[in-house]
């Protein structure tokens, strides 16, 4: 669907302005101790270029022509870390412990939407710019298991609390149909949907320590 796009300028430009809110002063209770992230390649892809942003500070390192083949898969979301061995074949430093990369928002939006799924909350421009934060707390927190999706959805929730109302308002939508409709299964065994229904708790019960108490090493909430 994508694999002949070329990014345009506000597709560039957006994902700097993601990074520049993770950066912004409101963010530093979250991010305290942002050395933790500064040094994180932000990473996405055209059909045929790899862009490589930096945050410390924030801006476009560098851009690498490619050959690959850029699949769908790869412009519908994004991962605290390298999407393909291909991609990171291309990059100049080899491989990084800190990473996060994903699609240009053009085709993410597109084939969030394509999924057809009830109430996806990522089919926005705001969605998105969360989704980049959302990986950022992956780095910042560590982690994949339970531990590490709750602290990146509260990363998520509260960037987009301050940011970005119509996210959380579709968040709280998509979270009450999980809430009703997910497997007692799914809630306990799915991190990600263990995540979305239980972030509001974290931060409401602890408004002012939730990121202290998550980076505790067993926390759960």
């Amino acid at each position: 669907m994508f694999k002949n796009y070329l990014a345009s300028k506000s597709d560039l430009k957006i994902i700097e302005g993601a990074l520049n809110f993770a950066i912004h002063p409101k963010m530093k209770f979250i991010f305290s101790n942002l050395s933790k992230i500064a040094k994180t390649l932000v990473v996405s892809y055209d059909s045929k270029y790899i862009y490589v942003w930096q945050l410390d500070p924030v801006k476009l390192a560098f851009k690498i022509r490619h050959n690959l083949r850029i699949l769908d898969e790869w412009q519908r979301g994004w991962w605290a870390s390298i999407i393909s061995k291909e991609i990171e074949g291309y990059l100049q430093s080899g491989k990084h412990d800190k990473i996060i990369s994903g699609g240009l928002l053009t085709p993410f939006v597109e084939l969030q939407k394509a999924k057809r799924v009830f109430l996806n909350p990522y089919i926005t421009k705001e969605s998105y710019l969360a989704t980049i934060i959302h990986e950022l707390g992956h780095i910042y927190f560590g982690g994949y298991s339970k531990k590490g999706e709750l602290s990146a959805t509260c990363t998520e929730y509260y960037a987009s609390m301050l940011f970005w109302p119509k996210h959380v308002k579709n968040l709280d939508k998509f979270i009450d149909k999980l809430k009703k409709n997910a497997s007692v299964e799914e809630k306990k065994k799915n991190q990600h949907i263990f995540a979305l229904l239980n972030v509001r708790k974290i931060i409401t019960q602890y408004p002012k320590s939730w990121p202290k108490k998550l980076l505790k090493q067993n926390y759960l909430g």
